[in-house]
């Protein structure tokens, strides 16, 4: 934790590559930081080239043969054998592989096709004829040959690829008695070339690193099914050949999987549903798999891999070897699809980076109460020439030339800024205004501004001038600016090729999702009278036609008490996009902008509204009204042209926490007949956000607070309150309000007006990512009496994982996770065991299970201590609830959460508790230790 004072180390940043949640608010410093990592993670994916080759010429795929026997075992089949055929007429039909006495001449011949084939309907042809089949008899010496009546049932898909079935029974010699029975499924074709299968893994993996989509492959297309292969079954009917065949094809992960689905029909051994389930696995231009009982094999065929082909069969024993009908091998078949998934060339892209100037746009809203001219007017939208995130040089003399002499130069951050809300910082500054040659006016003003990921500002900057040396204020300035990296030209054409690329793979309307937030500022004019600051809890979304060079963007606002706010808290935004900017009015509303970081990451503007022309008026509610900004960031959308469910929040909009608070003193008669002290240590419970009370009770001789659950102690990471009215109500009447950031001194409500002690504090803290703090608030009650009291605050705060999130860490490595972090340890906080007392820091590990919702820790210190456990090493168990925890071991209460998307963080405090409430006496009684820890998850 590194908790020093006066200063504090500086500690590794983590890149931020998405958009900042609300609430969520990330330091400058961090933000700037991150660039550097932010470039390097995000190198382009290399573009596969499509090589453009022929399928192979010659025919390849698989077959496989059930063999159903009068006598002895009644069915079995071979596993999947290469089809060896060089024709889409005939083919070679391996029955000597299950049964070798039955064809001794190796395989069976089948003529395929023929001139009088029949068509029986969704494509498929068939054939009959006959074959002479030279084999053995049942002794297995005498040579026998037999005849087959064969049907041949066959699909063919543009000369690439066929599939088809061959079935029939084979007849003893004389006797005319069926002996055996034939059942044939095959697949052949013009195999892809290997270096085209290579292309649709490059394709697939190109759409999955750039978010594309999910770079699966379709295919749909036919299937069939064929049963009673047992010759006991009975008559053998065709196949059905109404089968539908979808399939989802992954190349990244060499895997194909699919749902083959039968109309209704009188079927023996079809599984429920009409439907059999394929899942296989790919290797090079072929697959092979079994799934729930059922082998496949088969092939791409085709240019590009446009075709998908192959066989099934059932195997309910090895081999598929059953003795009576329903047993062993019931059921076969075969598929063919074609690829519904364009999978065109990507678009490269150019991997330029976006432009090392800050440029941007600007609009200040005039308003003067004096003889010169209109009220409020505000000149067009202005290019912003300043070129830094830290300054602005805001063009009001283009505005007003007879009341702004020059240009108002203003910075618009600092080192004291402090948190805004929903990412915002602000800043207070103050500057002259040049009215002339001579002239001046005092400007003090505020600056309201967000940054994104170190590319884009957005802010406004808002103040009233006044007459040098009075109170006297004629003017109002306002200003809205956004300002930024912009985007390379070349990216902006590869977004324009990339959308259009989008919308002919049919991946959808090629249409670009911004989501982000949105400002609103009204009371412009004097007249209007005091106003608040900007209001920054709207929130924007735009679909970017990159195509079609324009964009239209919705700005929804908080419900809230405006004067001027268009009906329904919605402002509308319509723009054209020139370039890398954009520029457009809608209605009353004029809007400018740009594109800004590498590959159009961000989008961001300014908007204000003119009533009039120039926005001129003498009234208020009149002419320009309000004014505003948006900065949005792209929307990795897979599947935005399917409507999606509402998205989720990652962490809490609001900030919340846990303290805890030791006050102790000594044995001591107080001056001025203010009374005895006590030898007395004690911290009650921890407290969380919500906690506060308006009444007591009565517990063994102490007045303990009633939790009334109304309270909001945690609001900033800049400044806190420490509960001590919690713990003593009776000697601390109110909460202690402290800054974090640094040591200081703040009078104390005892309830002795003149004679109040100060609290005399010391502040540490460790800050992660303006997502979560720890620290700790220690120091002395000092009066004329001398030092009467000791606190000793230890706190967690920050912006919990939204309730609705913590569910998914269930879902990932079984719900187990690991952190690793640090940790502090604080004792001598009676005011009775020395004069000094400070927090030291260590090592904190924590093992987390989310499905089982236990946290388990280890804190570790090294030194000498008086009160630390054996082997300076603390035992931490809490059990969780929601997305906060809390427990107790070894007499050590603790309480703590965890913060920021996806629980990146766990942070918590504790104290010594070995007796309840921690009350003691003299020096090493009661609470004799407490302190922080807060991890990130590895």
């Amino acid at each position: 934790m590194s908790l020093q004072k006066p200063s504090l180390p500086t500690y590794p940043t983590k890149n931020i590559s998405t958009p900042l949640k609300p609430s969520v608010v990330l330091l400058t410093s961090v933000i700037f930081a991150s660039v550097s990592a932010y470039a390097e993670e995000n190198a382009q994916p290399t573009v596969p080239v499509n090589p453009d080759v022929a399928a192979q010429s010659n025919l390849t795929g698989f077959q496989s043969n059930t063999i159903g026997k009068r006598t002895g075992t009644s069915i079995r089949y071979t596993e999947i054998l290469e089809n060896d055929s060089d024709s889409y007429d005939q083919i070679a039909v391996r029955a000597d592989q299950v049964a070798s006495k039955l064809a001794t001449d190796a395989p069976i011949q089948i003529e395929v096709t023929g001139s009088d084939d029949k068509d029986i309907g969704n494509g498929f042809k068939q054939n009959e004829g006959y074959v002479e089949v030279s084999g053995q008899g049942s002794g297995g010496v005498i040579s026998r040959k037999r005849r087959m009546d064969y049907t041949t049932t066959y699909k063919n898909f543009d000369d690439q690829m066929q599939i088809g079935h061959v079935h029939g029974d084979l007849k003893a010699p004389l006797i005319n008695v069926d002996e055996y029975r034939l059942s044939n499924v095959y697949v052949q074709g013009n195999a892809t070339d290997e270096a085209d299968i290579d292309f649709l893994q490059g394709w697939a993996q190109h759409h999955q690193d750039t978010n594309l989509s999910e770079g699966v492959v379709q295919y749909t297309g036919d299937a069939t099914y064929m049963e009673n292969l047992h010759l006991k079954d009975g008559q053998q009917s065709s196949p059905v050949v109404n089968g539908t065949s979808e399939f989802n094809v992954d190349f990244v992960k060499a895997l194909l999987e699919g749902t083959l689905s039968f109309q209704e029909g009188d079927y023996k051994y079809m599984p429920e549903g009409n439907q059999i389930g394929i899942k296989a696995d790919i290797s090079g231009n072929t697959f092979k798999g079994n799934y729930e009982g059922i082998d496949t094999a088969g092939g791409f065929y085709g240019e590009d891999g446009r075709l998908l082909g192959g066989i099934y069969q059932q195997a309910l024993t090895p081999g598929g070897e059953g003795g009576a009908p329903g047993e062993g091998t019931t059921f076969q078949g075969t598929f063919g699809a074609s690829k519904t998934t364009k999978t065109l060339d990507p678009v490269a892209n150019p991997d330029v980076a976006a432009d090392s100037k800050v440029t941007g746009f600007h609009s200040s809203a005039l308003s003067n109460d004096n003889l010169i001219g209109p009220s409020i007017h505000y000149g067009a939208i202005r290019d912003n020439k300043t070129g830094s995130y830290d300054e602005l040089s805001m063009r009001a003399n283009e505005t007003d030339s007879r009341e702004y002499y020059a240009a108002v130069d203003v910075n618009l951050t600092g080192d004291a800024d402090t948190s805004y809300g929903n990412g915002f910082m602000q800043h207070s500054d103050k500057t002259l205004i040049k009215l002339g040659r001579i002239l001046r006016r005092d400007f003090e003003y505020q600056s309201i501004y967000k940054d994104f990921d170190g590319q884009m500002q957005i802010g406004h900057v808002l103040g009233d001038p006044k007459v040098r040396w009075t109170n006297i204020t004629p003017g109002r300035l306002s200003n809205v600016h956004v300002q930024g990296n912009a985007t390379h030209l070349d990216d902006m054409q590869y977004m324009k090729d990339l959308a259009q690329y989008k919308v002919d793979s049919e991946i959808n309307d090629g249409k670009v999702q911004y989501k982000g937030v949105a400002t609103y500022m009204e009371n412009l004019h004097l007249k209007d009278g005091k106003r608040a600051g900007p209001v920054v809890d709207g929130t924007s979304t735009f679909d970017v036609d990159f195509i079609n060079a324009n964009l239209e963007g919705e700005l929804a606002l908080n419900t809230g008490e405006y004067k001027y706010m268009p009906e329904g808290n919605k402002i509308n935004i319509k723009a054209d996009i020139t370039g890398n900017t954009f520029a457009g009015k809608l209605g009353d509303i004029d809007t400018a902008g740009g594109f800004y970081g590498e590959d159009a990451q961000l989008l961001g503007g300014v908007y204000q509204q003119a009533l009039t022309t120039g926005g001129g008026a003498k009234k208020k509610g009149e002419g320009t009204t309000f004014q505003g900004t948006f900065g949005a960031s792209k929307v990795d959308n897979k599947d935005s042209d399917i409507p999606s469910e509402p998205q989720l929040p990652t962490v809490e909009s609001d900030m919340t926490g846990f303290q805890s608070t030791a006050l102790s003193s000594k044995e001591k008669t107080l001056p001025f007949g203010l009374g005895k002290l006590d030898n007395a240590i004690g911290y009650v419970e921890i407290r969380d956000d919500q906690s506060d009370f308006d009444s007591t009770v009565d517990k063994d001789g102490n007045l303990v607070p009633v939790d009334n659950r109304k309270g909001d102690n945690f609001k900033s990471f800049d400044k806190g309150v420490v509960r001590g009215d919690m713990v003593k109500p009776d000697t601390v009447l109110k909460p202690i309000e402290v800054s974090l950031k640094q040591s200081g001194k703040v009078k104390v409500d005892a309830g002795k007006g003149t004679f109040n002690p100060t609290f005399n504090y010391n502040s540490v803290y460790k800050n992660f990512d303006q997502q979560m703090q720890v620290g700790h608030v220690y120091g002395n009650f000092d009066s004329a009496a001398g030092d009467v009291s000791r606190a000793a605050n230890v706190y967690v705060q920050g912006y919990l994982t939204a309730a609705e999130a913590m569910d998914a860490l269930k879902e990932v490595n079984e719900g187990k996770a690991q952190y690793t972090g640090v940790a502090t340890y604080i004792e001598n906080i009676h005011l009775a065991d020395n004069a000094n007392t400070a927090p030291v820091n260590g090592t904190s590990n924590f093992d987390v299970d989310f499905v089982n919702n236990s946290v388990k820790g280890e804190l570790a210190f090294d030194g000498n201590f008086k009160y630390m456990p054996e082997g300076n090493k603390i035992g931490i168990e809490a059990t969780i609830d929601g997305n906060t925890f809390a427990g107790n071991v070894n007499g050590i209460d603790t309480a703590g959460g965890f913060y920021g998307e996806e629980a990146k963080f766990l942070g918590g405090v504790y104290q010594d508790a070995s007796v309840e409430g921690g009350k003691g006496t003299v020096a090493g009684t009661g609470t004799k230790f407490q302190g922080t820890f807060g991890a990130e998850k590895q």
